[in-house]
């Protein structure tokens, strides 16, 4: 057998190494946590500016929503106080219109109260008295002003005549009153019943009176 060759080892030159290795720049691979550190405490200081600009503005709406609160609040308070003055200014008003109807009544109320009172028959028991104006409609078609009075009360029956025939002579003693002839006023039975508590008969009538033309006056 053959016996092998022995490899041969090259030498190279030796040459003495003259580096400062403290002064040669570190060439190993760049670690990268404090990389990742400084991104964590980024996102931190995002988030934790976010939730405190937030809270800012929740604090700011909260103000705002109070401060409109307490407008809303006074603006009631105010409105409440012109609607009841504008009610009882409304009140005035509609009492001063009545006053002035009642005045411009083309007969005396006072009279008229006790030509009725004279004219109802001894069983007659006048409940109530209402007076009020309304626009009618004349003979001729023109709009006119009617003062009307309505009566409401009860009538028993005599000994000779029932409550019907004492309410219907009642009606008639009423058509033939000075206040009524002397302004052409008309008395008519708007309704009448016999009334559930007693034999007596409950009635309204109504006696209308038209305002004088100022031709007439």
């Amino acid at each position: 057998m053959a016996k092998g060759k022995k490899k041969s080892v090259v030498q190279r030159p030796w040459r003495q190494d003259f580096r400062d290795v403290k002064t040669l720049p570190d060439l190993k691979i760049v670690r990268t946590h404090f990389l990742m550190n400084l991104l964590v405490g980024i996102v931190l200081l995002v988030v934790t500016g976010g939730c405190i600009y937030q809270e800012y503005l929740i604090s700011v709406s909260s103000e705002k929503e109070a401060e409109l609160i307490s407008d809303i609040s006074m603006f009631k308070a105010s409105d409440k106080r012109n609607g009841a003055d504008s009610a009882r200014f409304m009140r005035e008003v509609k009492r001063a219109e009545e006053a002035a109807v009642f005045l411009a009544q083309p007969y005396d109320f006072a009279d008229m109260i006790v030509q009725i009172a004279k004219a109802q028959p001894d069983q007659s028991l006048i409940a109530s008295l209402e007076s009020f104006h309304r626009i009618a409609v004349d003979g001729d078609g023109k709009p006119v002003t009617q003062y009307v009075t309505i009566l409401r009360g009860s009538m028993n029956p005599s000994e000779v005549s029932g409550a019907p025939q004492l309410i219907d002579a009642f009606v008639s003693s009423l058509s033939e009153l000075d206040f009524v002839k002397r302004n052409s006023g008309r008395v008519e039975l708007v309704s009448s019943g016999r009334s559930q508590e007693s034999s007596s008969f409950e009635y309204q009538m109504e006696i209308s009176v038209n305002a004088k033309s100022e031709e007439g006056k």
